[in-house]
C-alpha cells in the first residue's frame, strides 16, 4: 500500500528510525528500504520502500510473511488489511505531529531569572 506524506524538514531515514524501522540492505535493492518487526520473531515484519520526491515522501508499505526463497522472486507479503492500515495511521499521525511542531510559533524566551547574588546586587 502506498502512502504519500508531505515534505518534511526531518531526514526521511531518521523519520523512519523514530518509528522503529531499521535500514534493510540486500543485493538488488534500488530504493532505500526499511523493516520493522511486528513481533519478536524475524517474520512477519513491516517492509517499507522509500521514494523521496520533490512534492513529498512516498512510502510503499507491505508485510513480509516469510523470507523470499529465490533472488528476484515475488515476495510473500500482504499489502492490505487491518494491520497495514493501523501502521499507516500511526505513520501519518507521527508525520502530522512533526509538521505541527515545525509550524508552531517560536516562543520568546522569558526574562532570565537570576540567582541569589544577581537579585541581591541587581545585575
Amino acid at each position: 500500500m502506498n502512502v504519500m506524506l508531505p515534505p518534511m524538514v526531518e531526514n526521511s531515514r531518521v523519520f523512519l528510525q523514530r518509528l522503529g524501522y531499521n535500514e534493510h540492505r540486500y543485493h538488488g535493492a534500488t530504493d532505500p528500504n526499511f523493516t520493522k518487526r511486528i513481533s519478536g520473531a524475524r517474520f512477519p515484519r513491516f517492509h517499507v520502500y522509500l521514494d523521496e520526491r520533490p512534492d513529498g515522501l512516498l512510502l510503499k508499505l507491505h508485510i513480509d510473511m516469510q523470507e523470499s526463497t529465490a533472488f528476484g522472486s515475488r515476495h510473500h507479503g500482504v499489502e492490505n488489511g487491518e494491520v497495514v492500515e493501523k501502521e499507516i495511521t500511526a505513520i501519518r499521525a507521527y508525520a502530522n505531529a512533526l509538521l505541527k511542531e515545525e509550524h508552531k510559533p517560536k516562543e520568546t524566551p522569558a526574562e532570565k531569572k537570576g540567582g541569589f547574588f544577581s537579585r541581591l546586587f541587581g545585575k
